[in-house]
């Protein structure tokens, strides 16, 4: 003879029997993905900010050493001539 089962517990006093409830894998389903795209979204931000840094100080850099990339191309202009010119008279005075 079988006899009928009466629970006594009210559905949020029972427990899980397994080693991880339902509840527990579900927030954790949810929660999870959330914290590693923060975490993640962070990392990147903190290498953004050094990147734009890094490339402030570079163009600071770039600012200073420019006149003097003119400067330079200007002079080399004139020292390649100097140099075809000595061609020339070398030229000259072995002929």
């Amino acid at each position: 003879m079988t006899y009928p089962k009466v629970n006594l517990l009210h559905r949020s006093e029972q427990r899980h029997q397994g080693a991880v409830s339902r509840r527990f894998i579900l927030i954790s389903a949810i929660i999870t993905p959330v914290l590693l795209i923060a975490g993640l979204s962070a990392i990147k931000l903190l290498q953004y900010t050094g990147v734009r840094a890094e490339l402030k100080a570079s163009r600071a850099i770039w600012d200073d050493l420019e006149p003097q990339l003119k400067l330079y191309k200007e002079e080399n202009k004139g020292v390649s001539a100097n140099l075809r010119m000595m061609a020339l008279f070398s030229g000259w005075d072995d002929s």
